[in-house]
């Protein structure tokens, strides 16, 4: 029976290495899809500031024509 104790002894602890390797592919796994979403992310926050700078660009060449009603808020373009 002493052999049982150092069997039992290395089978938990091939169990945990086990267990080990999987978390840490895991969390590899779980390191890359958050360093893709990051790159989306940048690419979103890019693209949504050269379509805010287009807005800016193309309100900065009609503001004369641009008439705000004071009550509604509403935007008219005259022509």
């Amino acid at each position: 029976m002493e052999w049982l104790s150092p069997l039992f002894i290395l089978c938990v602890g091939m169990a945990i290495v086990s267990n080990l390797n999987t978390i840490s592919s895991q969390l590899s796994r779980i390191e890359d899809l958050l360093r893709e979403n990051n790159d989306q992310n940048e690419k979103n926050w890019l693209e949504l500031g050269s379509i805010s700078s287009d807005i800016y660009g193309l309100r900065k060449k009609i503001p004369n024509r641009i008439e705000i009603d004071p009550v509604t808020g509403s935007e008219t373009i005259r022509e």
